[in-house]
């Protein structure tokens, strides 16, 4: 057997196997698949929640950014090299998350920021059409000069 078919336990010519053992094996598989599914999904929630609870985007930011510096500096053995690239590659992935979060964070501010300056004004209309009319009423009730 070659290394592939012992760590899989693959079937081979020299071992037949009947068709209740395919099935069980394929179903140890379904589980196997549906257990890193899991994984994965839990792995995309644990990011999200780090992002969503992280006070300052910029600062993870740089943080996720100099770990990523980090591990493509870091001297692996070349077994080891093909996992390393994985996590460089999450890391990027989540890189990409953190600075959309930034951006929305920035984009929401500036909204804000917006919308305060658009009440503001309006209510400074509001404050000088008040005043107008108050001007006008007094106008209106103030004796006439010489009638």
């Amino acid at each position: 057997m070659n290394e592939w078919q012992n760590r899989f336990a693959s079937p081979t010519k020299e071992k037949g196997m009947t068709p209740s053992e395919i099935e069980q094996r394929l179903a140890t598989y379904d589980e196997k698949i549906a257990s890193l599914e899991r994984e994965v999904m839990a792995t995309e929630t644990l990011v999200q929640l780090l992002i969503g609870s992280h006070h300052e985007p910029s600062v993870l930011l740089s943080y996720v950014q100099a770990t990523i510096q980090t591990a493509r500096t870091k001297n692996v053995a070349a077994s080891k090299r093909a996992a390393l690239d994985r996590v460089i590659a999450r890391l990027e992935d989540v890189e990409k998350k953190v600075q959309a979060a930034k951006d929305d964070r920035e984009r929401a501010r500036q909204n804000a920021a917006v919308e305060v300056q658009r009440q503001r004004a309006a209510h400074e209309v509001q404050r000088r059409e008040a005043q107008a009319a108050r001007d006008r009423e007094d106008e209106d009730n103030s004796p006439g000069m010489g009638m």
